[in-house]
């Protein structure tokens, strides 16, 4: 009798056009919120409501004066303090920008619109004598995208003491981390890739094979970003899922649920793609391959996917919103790759390639068979310029 899987895959096989567009439809469907993934830095409200920091952080964003707490620093390296002309212009241009609530440097405070008020013994605090200390506060929250731009502005002025013009703070410090993290995430990104590619093809000797893998990956790993960010970037299913949404996400947490996804989705298809080209090299059929790969390994890899879910599910019972994200993200992922990656497009696209899933160039087919990975050494077949002649019977 055949299992389950296997029933399936021949469904699957039977119309693997309408199984292609209808599984593609709904990854790119929930993969399309992606596109508006806004890297930033948690806060104290992925703390409980009722945590103690979250509190007091609360009271001084919606009571008190929430910039005083997150103020934008700028330092200009080298400008002696006594050189007030260059100081009064530094202050001028900044608090010429936009959402500049106030400045406070050695010379005082100082507000748009209004003269400097005179400096204190509070104020000796900029002064160092081999530079000058700007504290900027802004009328807007920080890691907005207001604050952004105020933060970009100011690395922009043309500083009067002709030195350089250092600003950081908490708004700065994420934005310098986002953009370290993007900056090598394409190159993190082509050597998983390369890896993977060079890997299944030496298990498989196919060069369709692992590029339909790695894409595939690709695509539900996005619809997974793409929940996330409808959800908890978006704020949707707040309410029922208990957080606060901040209309960011950290920078940090889909990395690394990339890394742990992209991994257990490839240990997935080495077990579904290594039992189809067994079955594939015996019989040279490729239907039969592919339900004979899906039926005898489709019970392991969805019962592994829905242990990791449970899991996952523990996890995102957290009351911490970046624990809770992680746990229900995975939890997204291990489901979408088991059932609709795995058992629907995966056979529906390699019914479509027929034999074209297991080419590759001769050269690369020769290198295969060679240094590939293989679970039985391959049957050796003496080149034809070896055969032996057959030999003539004398007659009687």
């Amino acid at each position: 009798t055949e299992s389950f899987w296997g029933v399936q895959a021949r469904r699957v096989l039977k119309r693997p056009v309408a199984y292609v567009v209808g599984a593609g439809a709904i990854l790119v469907l929930v993969g399309l919120p992606f596109f508006r993934f806004d890297a930033g830095r948690i806060d104290d409200r992925v703390l409980p409501e009722d945590a103690p920091a979250r509190e007091a952080a609360t009271l001084v964003r919606d009571v008190l004066d929430f910039g005083e707490l997150n103020p934008i620093n700028v330092v200009a390296l080298d400008a002696p303090v006594s050189d007030t002309e260059n100081s009064a212009a530094l202050r001028s241009l900044i608090l010429e920008l936009p959402n500049v609530e106030r400045v406070v440097d050695a010379g005082g405070f100082s507000t748009p619109g209004l003269p400097p008020l005179p400096g204190s013994s509070f104020n000796e605090q900029f002064e160092n004598g081999t530079g000058q200390w700007f504290r900027v506060t802004a009328s807007v929250a920080p890691d907005t995208p207001e604050a952004e731009a105020l933060v970009e502005s100011l690395r922009a002025i043309d500083n009067p003491f002709g030195t350089e013009l250092l600003v950081t703070g908490t708004t700065a410090n994420s934005m310098d981390t986002v953009d370290a993290v993007l900056d090598r995430l394409p190159l993190a990104l082509v050597i998983i890739a390369i890896i993977t590619l060079i890997v299944l093809f030496l298990m498989t000797g196919s060069i369709l094979v692992p590029l339909k893998a790695v894409v595939l990956n690709l695509l539900s790993l996005t619809a997974t970003f793409g929940a996330l960010v409808w959800i908890f970037q978006d704020g949707n299913l707040a309410d029922a899922l208990g957080f606060t949404a901040t209309g960011s996400v950290d920078i940090f947490t889909p990395i690394l649920m990339f890394c742990i996804a992209f991994g257990l989705s490839m240990d997935y298809e080495v077990f579904l793609i290594s039992r189809i080209k067994e079955e594939y090299d015996l019989s040279g059929d490729n239907d039969q391959a592919i339900v004979a790969g899906i039926g005898s390994t489709g019970r392991v890899v969805t019962a592994a996917a829905v242990l990791l879910a449970i899991v996952f599910t523990a996890i995102s019972t957290s009351e911490v919103t970046l624990v809770k994200m992680f746990g229900f993200g995975l939890m997204i992922a291990v489901l979408v790759d088991a059932f609709l990656v795995r058992a629907t497009l995966t056979p529906a696209l390699m019914k479509l390639a027929g034999r074209a899933n297991w080419w590759a160039p001769e050269p690369l087919s020769r290198f295969h068979l060679r240094y590939g990975l293989w679970e039985n050494e391959p049957i050796h077949l003496p080149e034809p310029d070896t055969v032996p002649e057959p030999t003539q019977t004398p007659e009687v």
